[in-house]
């Protein structure tokens, strides 16, 4: 079971974190941009794509964008 932790999640374990919070993929390339467009207005998050590991600052900023906290990102990769 992959870890709780926020490090060293790979553009797939992302993808699954996004899709499990109602995300769609709008566009692929380099950069994976997906879209919610449930609620009172639509939110993004654009990921880089085929990625081993993403960098710390870089996964919290999608975390940012998707409006996804920390904790719930922990929760749904096995953490505490």
């Amino acid at each position: 079971m992959p870890s709780g932790r926020l490090r060293g999640k790979s553009s797939r374990q992302v993808a699954e974190l996004l899709k499990h919070f109602g995300f769609v993929l709008e566009k692929a390339g380099p950069h994976q941009h997906w879209a919610h467009h449930s609620g009172d207005r639509p939110r993004y998050a654009t990921v880089p794509a085929n990625r081993e590991a993403i960098a710390p600052k870089t996964l919290l900023s999608i975390l940012q964008q998707a409006g996804i906290s920390k904790e719930e990102a922990r929760r749904f990769w096995g953490g505490s």
